[in-house]
């Protein structure tokens, strides 16, 4: 059984500290991801700043790219209740694919995440939990002030969007400055091929353009 100490810094905690083997192993078998190498995705951001999502159809056609890589790869979606409404997105485009979005709670969320060979989030506190659970991780950013909030560590690597006008500008957050709406263009011109160089490809995926 895993035990909990309160001294160690989160910038120290694994999975060794939080999580309890057996409950994490039977999870795992659970939904097919025992002894499987996957990737997380979280294609979700709440309700309230929406302007730092990524757009929807984009998560699809990087979950098709990964998978074309390596077919033996599994793609797992992640997202809490507020992005319930996502599922029905994602429900055609695999076997390679299971759906978590809403199923899980906090707890078997992190056990699912502390297994994983990577995981792909824009500004979420998934991204943030991957983070501290050593687990590699390619955030893409935009609005969010990267000095403010991080994620710091150094298995955390960065895709930035280019010319985002609302970078570190906290009045009017919630919202694209230049295109006044609650998606935030600058997000938009992220692409699969610039995740791709970023990823930890000891998860069994080849080099090649998608």
């Amino acid at each position: 059984m895993s035990i909990y100490d309160p001294n160690i810094s989160a910038f120290e905690i694994d999975s060794k500290v939080l999580i309890d083997d057996r409950d994490e192993l039977e999870l795992l078998k659970t939904y097919g991801l025992l002894s499987r190498n996957y990737i997380c995705l979280v294609p979700g951001v709440g309700k309230v700043r929406l302007n730092r999502a990524w757009p929807i159809s984009r998560w699809s056609e990087l979950a098709r790219g990964l998978l074309k890589l390596n077919p033996n790869l599994k793609v797992v979606y992640l997202g809490g209740p507020d992005e319930q409404s996502l599922i029905n997105k994602f429900s055609n485009i695999g076997d390679g694919v299971v759906n978590l979005i809403g199923a899980l709670n906090l707890l078997d969320t992190t056990r699912i995440i502390s297994r994983a060979a990577n995981l792909i989030s824009c500004d979420t506190g998934l991204l943030h939990l991957a983070a501290g659970l050593s687990v590699n991780n390619v955030g893409l950013y935009g609005p969010t002030k990267l000095e403010r909030s991080g994620p710091f560590t150094s298995n955390c690597h960065l895709v930035t969007a280019n010319d985002c006008k609302c970078r570190g500008v906290l009045d009017g957050a919630k919202s694209c400055i230049k295109t006044k709406e609650r998606h935030g263009y600058c997000m938009e011109d992220i692409e699969i091929e610039d995740i791709l160089s970023k990823l930890n490809f000891s998860c069994g995926l080849v080099r090649t353009s998608v």
